[in-house]
């Protein structure tokens, strides 16, 4: 998936500022210069240019005539309030649901429940709202709620929430915590990604797998950076154990049914999603694939498609799990007053159904 001008220069600008914060540019060393910020961070020449300005516009950095953009010798505490004047302790919480359809549906539905429930057991008020997109303007829109310092939001990640997020940090200036996503400058609740691999790794290795491949590149748009994590944690736990483990290029079900066709040694497929393992096994078997006779197949998520029951071994999200500790990380964030991003991971549970096989030693 390609990267927008505005996530790249975000993204960017956020990790310069990690690594001033985290001492690795120490007060009058010399920062990167425009060409440098290009080659180190892969981004365009107005990126990195714009990163400069917004260093020197938050009281981080200075221009010294022909020598370079230094960080500034005394920086204060507010050149990185990007929250702004926040309460130590939040009252109420708010639950934004992309649409009212979206949170009715089994899976926003728990991490709602799980966030009530935590909210009203701490004596919090709390309270749904929507969000909805105006195609006119392609804007995102927030339907209108009173906003104090003591609020702290809770949403999901979705591919046009973009802009609301940067709204409701900048212009609310209150505390707001993503579920199951990361954007920059937001704290994130996400899944033990690593945790739910090692499981199913081992799993596999229990049923005598030693040849498993990662579908790398089947995940949907707005769940990239849990299915690279994933990605990354199969690879590690692979060869943990001595496995052979391929990461498949293949983009589509032609192409994947082509590669394995070229890998008779390999056992068992993962997904980074349920709903992709779930089709792809639909379309292997509607081609003389038997699953899990020929290939063992898992997913990652526990996701359920239209009420049907699975036969995926897969990893369960704990949303519920999620929705509780979106909760506890609006406290936590409130009381430190520490201006570093926090990501809290929630782990997952392997649930075993009948898309693995034994294989005979």
């Amino acid at each position: 998936m390609t990267r927008s001008f505005s996530y790249l220069y975000e993204e960017t600008l956020e990790r310069i500022r990690g690594k001033i914060r985290r001492g690795e540019y120490l007060p009058g060393d010399r920062l990167p210069s425009i060409s440098e910020i290009q080659n180190q961070f892969t981004v365009g020449r107005n990126t990195a240019l714009r990163i400069i300005d917004e260093l020197q516009l938050q009281g981080l950095a200075t221009k010294r005539k022909g020598k370079g953009t230094f960080l500034r010798d005394v920086i204060t505490s507010s050149s990185f309030d990007i929250h702004g004047n926040i309460a130590t302790k939040i009252q109420r919480v708010i639950f934004l649901s992309k649409t009212i359809n979206e949170s009715k549906s089994n899976w926003s539905a728990q991490i709602y429940n799980g966030a009530m429930k935590r909210a009203l057991a701490l004596n919090m008020a709390f309270r749904m709202e929507y969000q909805s997109v105006a195609p006119a303007h392609n804007q995102s829109l927030v339907l209108p709620f009173q906003v104090n310092p003591k609020d702290g939001l809770i949403t999901q990640y979705t591919a046009d929430i973009n802009l609301l997020l940067r709204e409701t940090m900048v212009r609310k200036r209150f505390h707001c915590v993503l579920v199951d996503g990361v954007f920059p400058n937001v704290d994130s609740v996400l899944t033990d990604n690593n945790y739910g691999m090692a499981l199913l790794i081992n799993h596999l290795y229990e049923m005598g797998h030693r040849h498993v491949a990662f579908a790398g590149k089947f995940s949907h748009p707005s769940c990239v950076f849990n299915a690279t994590e994933r990605m990354e944690a199969f690879v590690r736990e692979t060869e943990k154990r001595d496995m052979h483990g391929d990461v498949l290029l293949a983009t589509t079900f032609f192409d994947l049914l082509k590669t394995l066709r070229k890998m008779p040694k390999t056992s068992a497929l993962l997904f980074p999603q349920d709903i992709h393992a779930t089709n792809a096994a639909r379309f292997l078997e509607s081609h003389g694939v038997r699953i899990p006779g020929d290939i063992s197949i898992c997913g990652f998520d526990d996701y359920v498609m239209n009420g049907k029951p699975s036969n995926l071994t897969t990893v369960r999200i704990d949303l519920e799990g999620l929705g509780k500790a979106a909760v506890d990380l609006l406290i936590e964030i409130a009381k430190s007053g520490d201006t570093l991003m926090f990501w809290k991971r929630v782990k997952p549970r392997l649930i075993i159904r009948k898309s693995v096989k034994k294989m005979r030693r």
